[in-house]
């Protein structure tokens, strides 16, 4: 596994790169569509999973700017979700009678290896699999959509946006301190949980634990994997980022450092292991929702897809160092390593500048303003200027706007609401307060 993981990191980040940079001049529906459909036909899912994952994260940090920690969280949760279920019906299809991998007689190799009556069932599963892919993501590029712009201060403010994208460049925005310090900082933070989430059952085997307990033990941790995927958006919305992280780099520091000596406990390895899943889903959430703060949409969305190959690099170093060094130093030496590794993510996280850039992308939530110009009593807007994909407004958009013009009519008269309405040179502001209602020349 660690030997197939920097492979498979190095081609998701190129790939996401790719995908982020195309969605600035494609529309995100021929991108997932387009690319990402002929992908798996043509390469399979290493190229196109990207594409299908970051173009619909780029696409909620448009549409919902204020919302990116939930956004994250869901994106990502439907992630965990797709790969449990993923991992249930793949045993149930393939391997339904539970049979163990066994040495081969003929074949001089370490490694174990099933029976032809379980490897025969692996082409037909992935037909299947295949064909659920696709079912899914034409509904999901039916679905898929980006904020109308067709307002004049909306098209001037997306030019600017785009006007700097292409201004800034690429070696402007990594050589920035918020990327090349979150670099650092995901390359460490992530080795230690992401080697027991793919090491911990045989981890746990060295500890003295079956492998039915470690089996039920994996199962519930993925649980808290995939809740950490909803919580960690929210609460990055709620809780800034260097805090967050520092909490989840101190709480790895400790594990890391006291699971090779309590882990013989069942419950506490069942404990340590949930807290190990729930730090290694936060991480993967906290890191986009960190690139859309400070870089904004779009260059957060294109940056982050590059800082992916520090996952890259950290598992092959990981890889390198169990490959060499691990027969010797053991998993306790291993442990110290990533204690090690843990440390220098808590410290770089502490003294990271977290601040957006000062030309970040705008990240007016139109949606919610509006929504509070109907609150305050305007009338010089139509239904047209609400957004129909914010449905919170638009559902209600003429409810709204008729009871509204129906309250200035019984107060002022239909004369002076059409004068407001036909005049955008009028001065006046119409102020609609809970008991009363003032003109203010």
């Amino acid at each position: 596994m660690f030997a197939i993981f920097p492979i498979q990191s190095l081609v998701m980040a190129f790939a996401s790169a790719i995908g982020t940079k195309t969605i600035l001049y494609l529309h995100p529906q021929i991108c997932l569509g387009g690319l990402g459909l002929g992908m798996i036909v043509i390469i399979q899912a290493n190229i196109s999973l990207p594409l299908q994952f970051m173009i619909p994260l780029y696409v909620g940090w448009k549409c919902f700017p204020h919302r990116k920690g939930l956004v994250c969280s869901l994106i990502f949760l439907s992630n965990g979700l797709g790969t449990i279920l993923g991992n249930i019906q793949s045993s149930q299809r393939i391997n339904p009678d539970g049979r163990d991998p066994m040495y081969q007689n003929d074949v001089k190799s370490i490694y174990k290896y099933f029976d032809d009556e379980v490897s025969i069932r692996v082409p037909p599963y992935f037909t299947l699999m295949g064909f659920q892919i696709l079912v899914i993501s034409i509904v999901a590029i039916l679905l898929i959509w980006l904020p109308q712009e067709n307002h004049a201060i909306q098209r001037s403010l997306t030019l600017q946006r785009k006007q700097k994208l292409l201004n800034q460049g690429f070696a402007k925005l990594v050589s920035c301190p918020q990327f090349y310090q979150s670099y650092i900082l995901f390359f460490f933070a992530i080795m230690f949980s992401q080697y027991i989430f793919i090491q911990f059952k045989a981890f746990g085997e060295q500890l003295g634990h079956s492998d039915v307990f470690l089996t039920y033990a994996g199962s519930v941790a993925l649980f808290f994997n995939a809740l950490s995927r909803l919580l960690g958006g929210m609460i990055l919305e709620r809780v800034s980022f260097k805090d967050f992280f520092s909490i989840l780099m101190g709480a790895s520091v400790i594990l890391s450092a006291t699971i090779p000596y309590v882990g013989q406990n069942e419950l506490v390895f069942t404990f340590y292991l949930c807290i190990i899943n729930f730090i290694y889903g936060s991480i993967f959430v906290s890191l986009p929702t960190f690139f859309a703060f400070v870089f904004g949409p779009e260059n957060g969305s294109y940056l982050y897809s590059y800082c992916f190959t520090a996952n890259c690099l950290s598992t092959l170093t990981l890889s390198l160092i169990i490959f060499e060094a691990q027969q010797y130093i053991g998993y306790p030496g291993m442990m110290l390593i990533t204690t090690v590794s843990s440390l220098i993510a808590l410290f770089t996280v502490i003294f990271m500048k977290c601040d957006p850039l000062e030309d970040a992308e705008d990240i007016s939530d139109f949606g919610r303003s509006r929504v509070s110009i109907y609150d305050k009593g305007r009338v010089d807007f139509t239904v047209n200027d609400c957004f129909p994909e914010f449905s919170y407004v638009s559902l209600n958009a003429d409810k709204i706007l008729n009871r509204r013009q129906e309250q200035i009519n019984k107060t002022y008269g239909e004369n002076y609401t059409m004068l407001l309405l036909g005049n955008q040179s009028l001065t006046s502001q119409l102020l609609v307060n809970k008991n009363s209602t003032k003109i203010i020349q």
